[in-house]
């Protein structure tokens, strides 16, 4: 499914170049964000995990995280090449947020065609008001005993 451009290493490499050199972020799927950071001195690309499963992720990928001021950081390392061996195995899993709709459009996921027409607007005062009491059980007799013999401890 995600055989694409960005699983080249040339294309793992550009994209750590820009990140690092040319001060780019690029947003991932998952909300995951690549983006230059400054740590002790230098600049690293750092891989800012979205969601609280991440960090477990990304250790399984190989990559290596430090911690500054109560903060997991994870940077790839200064090294072109190995940092480019390391971002294509997190890009298969987790490409780049803009081209997914292109992903499912290839693979046959969507089939929707452009449209001319503007979508439809639907307001507030358009929907039906849900009456809950249509969706309420009434419960047994029992229980509603059982429930009255509780309260009337309560009250006294």
């Amino acid at each position: 499914l995600f055989d694409c451009a960005w699983q080249r290493e040339e294309t793992s490499s550009e994209i750590f170049q820009n990140v690092l050199y040319g001060k780019e972020s690029l947003e991932l799927v998952e909300n995951i964000r690549l983006k230059s950071s400054k740590v002790f001195g230098d600049f690293y690309v750092e891989i800012v995990p979205g969601r609280a499963e991440h960090p477990k992720k990304f250790r399984a990928a190989g990559l290596t995280s430090i911690t500054q001021n109560s903060r997991e950081r994870f940077l790839l390392p200064r090294d072109e090449q190995a940092a480019a061996q390391l971002l294509q195995k997190l890009l298969s899993q987790f490409p780049p947020a803009a081209g997914t709709d292109f992903i499912k459009q290839v693979a046959g996921e969507t089939h929707a065609e452009p449209s001319d027409t503007a979508p439809v607007q639907t307001t507030r005062a358009e929907l039906a008001p849900i009456d809950v009491r249509e969706w309420l059980i009434e419960p047994e007799a029992e229980e509603l005993a059982r429930i009255s013999f509780w309260d009337s401890l309560i009250s006294e």
